[in-house]
C-alpha cells in the first residue's frame, strides 16, 4: 500500500510541532516536567474530589435502599412461611379433636374404641412426620392416651403406667377453658419429660385444643406435638437463598433461632439467660416493642435491622389474640456488611490523589518526552515521504512486470485453445468419440491454466486489493472440482453436505483443486481410495479438512509441507512442482485462517484449515 504525504500535510505537522513547542513555556529538563505535572494535576485533583464525593455518596445511598428491600423481603417470606406452618397445626389439631375415633371414645371408653384411636393417632403421625406426638389429656391434666413417635422414626401408643400428669403445665391451664372450636398455639421452647429436657434438644410447639363430648361436655384436652426443627430450617434454608440470615425472637426477647446456636434457647437454660436478642441489641428491641410497631426497620450502633411480629394467636385463629406473646421475624446485617461503620473518605481520596499525582508526573515525563521527540518529527516525515515515492515507483515496475508475464503466458494459452477449437469444428468429423474427449479436455485445461494466471497473478496483488468475500456452498465448490479432476483410477469421494463459508468463490476453488488433487494424486497407489470433504467445529469455529487414505508422509517433515517448491516424495513417484501447497497456504493466511496437517507413512493425510472469522 503506497502512502504519500502532501506539502499541505507537512505543513499542519510543522504547526502542531510548534505549538507544542511553544506551551507552556516553563524551562526545560525537570523543571518542565514539574510545571506539566502541575497544570496537569491541578484541575484533575478538584474534579476527582468532587466525582468521588457525588460517586460515593450516591452509591452508598443505594446500597442502603437495595440492602433495606433484602432484608425486608428475607423477613416477608419468613413471616408467610411461619405463618403457614402454624396455619397448618390449627387445621390438623382441630381435625383429630373433632375425628370420629375419638368422639367415639370419649362416648365409651372401651378398650376396643382406645386401641382404635390409638392405631388412628399412629396413622397419623406416620403420614404426618413433622408431628412426634399425640395426647389426649383429662379434665384433671393427666395423659390417658398418648402416641409417639420412636427413635426409629415409628409411631407407637404408649403404656399407660408410663403416662404422666400435665395439670400444672401452662399449655393445659391455657387451653382447657376455652371454648369448644377454639385452639391453643403454645411458646417455642424444648421438650420436658419427667421435668428435664429432653436431649438432643426438641424444639417445640404444641397444638391444643379443648375436647367435648356429644353433650357438648368439656373432656379434656388435645394435645400434638410439632417438631419445631422443620420450621427453623425452612426458614433458615430460604434466607440463605437470598444470600441473608434470618432470626426468630421470642416475646421475651431471646433468639429461638439466632446467629449461633450458643445463644439459642437461653431462656430454658438459668446459666444462660443473660444470652437474649434484648441484651444484645438494645436499642433495636426497643424499636421492636414500641407502641404499634409490628413491622419496621432500623439502624443501630450494631447493624441494620428489618423486623416484622409473628403474632401467633392472629396466625392462629385465637380470638383472645392480645394478651398473647408476639414472635419477631429478624432480618441483619452487621456494620461490615452494611458500610455501617461508614469508611473514612478522607483516606480513600487522598489515596486516589496520590495515585493521580503519579500519573500527572508520569503524564508530563511523557509529555515533555514527546516535545523533543516532536522535534525529529519533521525530518522524519520529509523521508518518509521520500520512501513513499520509491516504493510507489516499486509498486508500478512490479505491476507492470506482473502484466507482462501474465501476457506472455496467455499467448500461447490462446493458441492451445484457438487451435482445439478450430480442430474442434472444423476436423471433428475425423475424430472418433475418445478424440474428441480428448480435444475438450485440452480446452478445458487451456482455459483453466488462464483462470489460474488470473488468479496467482490476483494472489500477489492481495494486499493492496479487498477480498471479495461472499457465501460460498463449499459442498458445490468440492464436487464441481471433483469431477473436473477425472483421476486414472477409481476413487471414492465423500463429500459432506450443507458446508458453508464466507470467502473469495475462486481463491478457495483454487484451495480444494490443491487439496483435491493431491489427494487424487498421492491415492494412486492405493487400494479402494478414498476422499472425504467435510468439516468439524473447535471453539473458534468451523474447520475444514480433506482427508485421503494414500501414501501419507512422515510428519518429522511436515515444517517444509507449505514452502515453495518443497516436495516430500520423489518426482519420478508422484509429479508435481511442489508451489500448490504454497499457494493454499497464502489464500487461507489472506482470510486470516491457518491450514496444517496431520498424517502417517502408507496410512493418507489430512489437510485442515480455518477461514478466521468468516467461516460459518
Amino acid at each position: 500500500m503506497t502512502v504519500t504525504t502532501s506539502p499541505p500535510r507537512l505543513a499542519g505537522i510543522r504547526s502542531r510541532l510548534l505549538s507544542r513547542l511553544a506551551w507552556p513555556k516553563r524551562g526545560s529538563g525537570s523543571g518542565a516536567i514539574a510545571w506539566k505535572a502541575a497544570v496537569i494535576f491541578a484541575p484533575m485533583a478538584i474534579l476527582a474530589t468532587l466525582a468521588f464525593a457525588a460517586i460515593f455518596t450516591i452509591e452508598q445511598a443505594a446500597r442502603d435502599e437495595l440492602q433495606l428491600k433484602s432484608l425486608e423481603q428475607i423477613v416477608d417470606v419468613a413471616v408467610v412461611d411461619v405463618n403457614a406452618h402454624l396455619s397448618n397445626g390449627v387445621s390438623d389439631a382441630g381435625f383429630l379433636a373433632e375425628d370420629s375415633a375419638l368422639q367415639a371414645w370419649l362416648t365409651n371408653a372401651s378398650p376396643a374404641n382406645r386401641e382404635v384411636l390409638e392405631r388412628q393417632f399412629v396413622e397419623f403421625l406416620n403420614h404426618k412426620t413433622r408431628y412426634d406426638s399425640a395426647r389426649v389429656l383429662d379434665a384433671s391434666g393427666h395423659e390417658v392416651v398418648r402416641v409417639d413417635v420412636n427413635g426409629a422414626g415409628e409411631a407407637a401408643a404408649l403404656a399407660r403406667r408410663r403416662m404422666q400428669d400435665k395439670a400444672t403445665r401452662y399449655y393445659f391451664r391455657a387451653t382447657i377453658g376455652l371454648p369448644r372450636g377454639s385452639t391453643y398455639v403454645s411458646p417455642m421452647d424444648l421438650n420436658i419429660e419427667h421435668g428435664k429436657i429432653e436431649e438432643p434438644i426438641r424444639p417445640t410447639i404444641r397444638f391444643s385444643v379443648p375436647i367435648y363430648s356429644s353433650g357438648d361436655s368439656r373432656r379434656g384436652i388435645l394435645v400434638l406435638n410439632y417438631h419445631a426443627h422443620d420450621l427453623l430450617d425452612d426458614l433458615d434454608r430460604k434466607a440463605a437463598g437470598r444470600g441473608g440470615e434470618i432470626w426468630l425472637v421470642n416475646g421475651a426477647g431471646y433468639w429461638l433461632l439466632g446467629p449461633d446456636p450458643s445463644v439459642e434457647w437461653a431462656f430454658m437454660y438459668p446459666d444462660r439467660e443473660h444470652l437474649s436478642f434484648a441484651n444484645a441489641h438494645p436499642d433495636a428491641w426497643a424499636a421492636m416493642r414500641g407502641e404499634g410497631q409490628s413491622a419496621g426497620t432500623i439502624s443501630t450502633g450494631t447493624g441494620r435491622f428489618a423486623f416484622a411480629a409473628v403474632d401467633r394467636s392472629t396466625s392462629a385463629g385465637n380470638p383472645d389474640w392480645s394478651i398473647r406473646p408476639r414472635w419477631y421475624a429478624v432480618a441483619f446485617h452487621d456494620l461490615p456488611k452494611t458500610g455501617g461503620g461508614r469508611t473514612d473518605l478522607a483516606g480513600f481520596l487522598a489515596a486516589a490523589l496520590a495515585v493521580l499525582a503519579l500519573a500527572s508526573l508520569a503524564i508530563a515525563y511523557h509529555w515533555q518526552r514527546r516535545v523533543e521527540a516532536d522535534a525529529k518529527a519533521w525530518e522524519l516525515a520529509e523521508r518518509l515521504e521520500v520512501d513513499n515515492r520509491a516504493l510507489a515507483a516499486v509498486n508500478r515496475e512490479l505491476e507492470a512486470f506482473s502484466y507482462s508475464v501474465s501476457h506472455d503466458l496467455r499467448t500461447p494459452l490462446r493458441s492451445i485453445d484457438g487451435f482445439s477449437l478450430a480442430l474442434a469444428e472444423d476436423h471433428s468429423d475425423a475424430l472418433d468419440p475418445e478424440g474428441r474427449r480428448y480435444l475438450e479436455r485440452i480446452r478445458s485445461a487451456a482455459q483453466r491454466m488462464g483462470q489460474l494466471i488470473d488468479d496467482l497473478l490476483g494472489l500477489a496483488r492481495v494486499t493492496r486489493s479487498e477480498l471479495r468475500l461472499q457465501s460460498v456452498d463449499v459442498s458445490d465448490l468440492a464436487n464441481s472440482v471433483i469431477s473436473a479432476l477425472e483421476p486414472d483410477h477409481a476413487v471414492a469421494w465423500q463429500v459432506q453436505p450443507g458446508l458453508v463459508a464466507e470467502a473469495d468463490a475462486r481463491l478457495l476453488r483454487i484451495v480444494l483443486e490443491n487439496l483435491l488433487g493431491n489427494a487424487a494424486k498421492f491415492t494412486a497407489r492405493t487400494k479402494d481410495a478414498r476422499v472425504t470433504v467435510g468439516s468439524r467445529w473447535d471453539q473458534d469455529g468451523p474447520v475444514y479438512f480433506v482427508r485421503d487414505n494414500g501414501a501419507g508422509f512422515d510428519m518429522e517433515h511436515a515444517g517444509r509441507l507449505f514452502g515453495a517448491f518443497q516436495r516430500l516424495h520423489a518426482g519420478e513417484d508422484y509429479a508435481g512442482t511442489g508451489v500448490g501447497l504454497a499457494t493454499v497456504q497464502r489464500i487461507v493466511n489472506r482470510h486470516g485462517g491457518r491450514i496444517w496437517a496431520e498424517a502417517a507413512p502408507g496410512q493418507g493425510a489430512s489437510f485442515f484449515f480455518t477461514l478466521g472469522k468468516t467461516g460459518k
